[in-house]
């Protein structure tokens, strides 16, 4: 009996052993295809191009906006000031080209019938050259008020521009990050507003060891797993490898994995209800296909 107890004693023993030595090599695996990254997004700044004070701030922190919302306004009133002033210009210039119009058409009568006069000798050629020479002088006239003319426009222009300048709108649709002013503020010209970014698609970049990068290609799929949802995978594809190593970034966990050189691997993955937050942790796992 006992000699029947001693193999099956050593079948379980080889069985155990054997087993236990797969568990470890499959947890291995696992651990070498699992990664540390952080979530990031493409944020967009948001800038006064004109000086103003804010009058209206129609956003928070967290809110999301459309693209073309209103987001920011400015007092518009010398704006609108000047552009009344550009439009009053262009109707002065204008009222100048009326009446130059005018003086040449008549002009040009008493040139006809002075021409007419000259050959029945009823007129001189002293009247005729007076009148030529009034003539070239409306002329003249004609052509600094066109150039008055458009400068007057230009300024129409510009002053519609820097009006329209006092909307901020949102450049695209996205959420507010953050905010960098307060209603009633002054800003000037290059002054940060807001930052918007777009979570509808975000990137988590992950480091891998040079060893690793034969079992990495673009497009290939990669789980995200954060601590607020450990059991919902979020699915991305590998969007950019590096082509220089570097050695680890100091926010990676542990003393030895900075000191590795390592390449920069970019995956991005679609987050359409917004549950990937930009800073938020995730572990990141290659699928093999």
């Amino acid at each position: 009996m006992a000699k029947r107890i001693i193999p099956i004693l050593l079948i379980l023993g080889l069985a155990g052993y054997f087993g236990y030595r797969g568990w470890q090599q499959k947890q291995a695996e696992e651990a070498d295809d699992t990664f540390f990254g952080t979530v990031e997004a493409d944020e967009v700044l948001v800038s006064a191009q004109l000086a103003g004070q804010i009058v209206e701030l129609n956003v928070v922190e967290g809110r999301r906006v459309a693209k073309d919302e209103l987001l920011v306004r400015l007092d518009d009133s010398i704006y609108q000031a000047q552009l009344n002033q550009a439009r009053a210009a262009v109707g002065a210039v204008q009222s100048q080209h009326e009446v130059i119009d005018a003086g040449n058409a008549g002009l040009d009568t008493n040139l006809q019938r002075t021409r007419r006069l000259l050959q029945t000798g009823s007129a001189t050629e002293m009247q005729l050259d007076a009148l030529e020479t009034q003539q070239s002088v409306l002329q003249a006239q004609r052509q600094v008020v066109r150039g008055q003319t458009g400068q007057a426009w230009a300024a129409v222009r510009l002053a519609q521009a820097q009006l329209r300048f006092t909307r901020i709108v949102a450049p695209l649709d996205g959420t507010v990050l953050r905010l960098h002013v307060q209603a009633g503020e002054t800003v000037f010209p290059g002054s940060a507003l807001l930052t918007i970014v777009d979570l509808t698609t975000v990137e988590v970049k992950i480091y891998v060891p040079g060893p690793m990068l034969g079992r990495i290609r673009i497009g290939q799929r990669v789980e995200l797993f954060t601590d607020s949802f450990p059991d919902r995978p979020f699915v991305g594809t590998v969007s950019e490898i590096a082509d220089q190593a570097e050695f680890t970034p100091k926010n990676v966990q542990t003393r030895d994995e900075r000191v590795r050189l390592v390449y920069a691997v970019t995956v991005r993955a679609p987050n359409s209800d917004g549950v990937l937050k930009i800073g938020m942790p995730v572990d990141a796992r290659f699928l093999s296909e």
